[in-house]
């Protein structure tokens, strides 16, 4: 990738635009992609869903942080958790979040305790910035070479868009994948089997063209209004052992409805054989799925307890309680998986296991916890049976 496909996404508080604007202005000259909502979105844009996909898509965020900014309640808390949320994903020493101090407030707030903090006031700061976000860029770059050579397996990506204005209409975007590999074979049924996936919820948008409701939809309407949106990237391809993962980030939006929506859409792959892992509990078989679906409950609702009272949730409320208990139910609820080097990422969209306002909330389960439950072919795909042992 090239510098400009890096994006950087900056959040911040309505009385510091004119801070923000220049930082924006200023990464600009050197070449960098930065985003800013004031900047990027068109009028008549649903200012919600091109939001939260500007922040799913950034490399990087940059946090302008001020008096205002810790005073205030907004959007500019939620982009901040969000992002947090995403540093937990990343290495120790990863450059993800980048606060920028704009005015003469002393204390930082605790959510920052653990990240470098740069001042605008410091004579350095845009040589810090620079080289904060350039040293990323090169060592993201050079991440994925050495993984594809390790494992000699490589992929390139590539975007598709399409839209019709229409009553109602649609919009789509897509990220497509393509493999190769001279080690192994029919890679390349990786990025048609993921394709396949897409394009049928493009047809599925397409379809309305045949069923157009002057009745709910006219064309006075706001645009955005009346057009289904759906929005699909990937993150960047991991590999844990002989399995790859493919991580997407799925924003969409119904027409006429009252606020967009956005999930995970997972996909692993043995790599030898090519065999997609479809559900998480073919990896138990027969004999230990029960006893795997238990743990995974447990631990998946110990964590989201956890995640929800730190941030004031009141656990005792009985609709929190049941959403939890109803969203952990069954292996239908860890439908979107992904295997990291400690264990079983787990992804729940918003509304499953809590509000709305919550967005996505993760859980990891432990290899360690299920290593023994794991039927042995998928445990030496993944390269856990060392967590067996243990």
């Amino acid at each position: 990738m090239t510098e400009n496909e890096y994006q950087i996404f900056i959040s911040y508080a309505k009385p510091d635009h004119s801070a923000a604007l220049e930082i924006y202005e200023w990464l600009e000259t050197q070449g960098l992609n930065p985003w800013m909502d004031s900047e990027k979105l068109k009028p008549g844009q649903n200012w919600n869903f091109e939001l939260q996909k500007a922040l799913e898509r950034s490399t990087f965020i940059i946090a302008v942080i001020s008096r205002n900014s810790v005073d205030r309640r907004g959007y500019i808390q939620k982009e901040i958790t969000i992002a947090l949320d995403r540093k937990t994903e990343r290495l120790e020493d990863d450059i993800f979040i980048i606060p920028i101090v704009v005015d003469d407030l002393d204390g930082i707030p605790d959510r920052f305790k653990s990240i470098q903090v740069v001042r605008t006031s410091d004579p350095r700061f845009k040589k810090l910035l620079l080289e904060s976000i350039t040293i990323q860029i090169d060592r993201l770059g050079g991440e994925r070479k050495e993984v594809q050579e390790e494992q000699e397996l490589f992929w390139s990506k590539k975007a598709r868009a399409e839209n019709w204005d229409g009553i109602p209409g649609y919009e789509f975007e897509c990220e497509f994948l393509n493999f190769w590999s001279k080690r192994y074979r029919n890679v390349e049924d990786i990025g048609e089997f993921i394709s396949g996936h897409f394009i049928e919820e493009l047809m599925r948008l397409r379809s309305v063209k045949l069923k157009q409701d002057a009745t709910s939809y006219n064309f006075a309407q706001n645009k955005w209004r009346r057009t289904n949106t759906f929005s699909a990237f990937c993150a960047e391809p991991t590999i844990q052992g002989n399995v790859l993962n493919l991580v997407y980030s799925v924003d969409w939006y119904g027409a006429g409805a009252a606020h967009p929506n956005h999930h995970k859409s997972t996909f692993s792959f043995v790599l030898e054989p090519m065999v997609d892992i479809r559900n998480l509990y073919d990896i138990f078989g027969e004999d230990n799925d029960e006893r795997a679906l238990e743990v995974i409950r447990n631990e998946s609702k110990k964590q989201v307890n956890s995640e929800l009272s730190g941030r004031g949730a009141d656990m005792n409320d009985e609709w929190t309680a049941k959403t939890i208990k109803t969203g952990t139910e069954d292996w239908q609820s860890f439908h979107s998986f992904s295997f990291g080097k400690d264990g079983i990422d787990i992804y729940f969209p918003p509304y499953q296991v809590a509000s709305y306002a919550d967005g996505i909330l993760t859980a990891m389960i432990p290899y360690g916890m299920v290593a023994n439950l794991v039927i042995p072919e998928y445990r030496t795909a993944l390269e856990i049976e060392y967590f067996a042992r243990g």
